[in-house]
Parts: C-alpha cells; structure tokens; sequence
C-alpha cells in the first residue's frame, strides 16, 4: 500500500468519535524496504485554541522526538537573506547615481523594489 497523508479530516472524525478535543497523529513506515518510508503528523483541534494546542503538540513530537527540520523557520531566514540582498542592491543604486560599476544603466524596477522594501519595514528583525 503506498502511503499518502493523513488529511485532517480524518482527525477530525476521531475527535467526533471518541470525543477529543485535540487530536495528535503521527504515522510512519520504517526500514528501507518497502520504498518509499516515511514519516507523517497530522493535528486537529476542536476550537482555536485547541488547534493550537495540538500543533505545539504535534511541532514537539516532529521537531524534538523525531529530529525534524524546521522548514518554516529555514523559510524565514531565507526570506530575510534575500530581504537583506535586496536592500544592499537598493544601497547601492542610491550610492551609485543610478549608473553601475561598468559604466552601464541600472536595472528598471528599483522603485518598485524599495517601495516593497518599505512595505515590509519592521517585520524581520534585523
């Protein structure tokens, strides 16, 4: 049977059914054969705040118990790696009077980029 992820949906059902209120499942298959193996978390809450309850619950069993990557906070600093690029571009363009260091025009679009910098003033710590 191939594996395929557990939709929250499912969780869902076994709240109503057993009458949970947070519902945590971790499912795996270990060993290298039968390929592909895998691991998987699916979390459920019956309000908001047991939503979130479940999640914290869930990020500790993947990230702690079972040594999971942090892709959202590897998301983030890759987010602000590029943020910082961009703004040492920008940097660069007003130091430079517009022409670059070979004597040639800059690329179109750098008020574009500093209007979007200046969007997002202040949510990346720095």
């Amino acid at each position: 049977m191939r594996m395929s992820r557990i939709p929250i949906a499912a969780a869902q059902r076994i709240a109503e059914t057993f009458g949970y209120d947070q519902v945590v499942i971790i499912a795996r298959r270990v060993g290298e054969d039968p390929e592909p193996h895998g691991e998987h978390c699916t979390t459920y809450g019956v309000t908001r705040a047991h939503c979130d309850v479940a999640a914290r619950i869930g990020e500790f069993f993947t990230r702690k118990l079972m040594g999971w990557p942090d892709l959202k906070a590897a998301k983030d600093t890759r987010a602000m790696e590029i943020e910082r690029a961009a703004r040492a571009v920008v940097i660069a363009y007003d130091e430079s009077d517009g022409v670059d260091g070979d004597g040639g025009e800059w690329i179109n679009g750098m008020d574009e980029l500093r209007r979007a910098l200046d969007a997002k003033e202040d949510q990346w710590p720095r």
